[in-house]
């Protein structure tokens, strides 16, 4: 049990890092938004934007949920029984 406790304690920093790269992806679409807007891009740049700023929310969203079930896992893994 203990391996797969260090597996899943893992997994869940793994998950952390993702969502810390999601993070940093998403101020780049934030950033490119605003100069889009600023340089009055075409519609198709803007749509793709805001389509990948959607993508990434739901990622970064996705990714916490995950990471909670993982250590809860773990956590019930590691309580005593009985």
């Amino acid at each position: 049990m203990t391996d797969i406790n260090a597996l899943i304690t893992r997994t869940a920093a793994s998950t952390r890092r993702c969502s810390a790269s999601i993070a940093e992806a998403l101020r780049h679409v934030h950033q490119a938004r605003q100069l889009a807007a600023e340089a009055g891009c075409a519609p198709k740049i803007t749509a793709a934007l805001e389509r990948a700023d959607r993508n990434l929310h739901d990622a970064q969203h996705d990714t916490r949920n995950h990471r909670r079930q993982l250590l809860r896992k773990a956590e019930r893994m590691t309580k005593p029984h009985g």
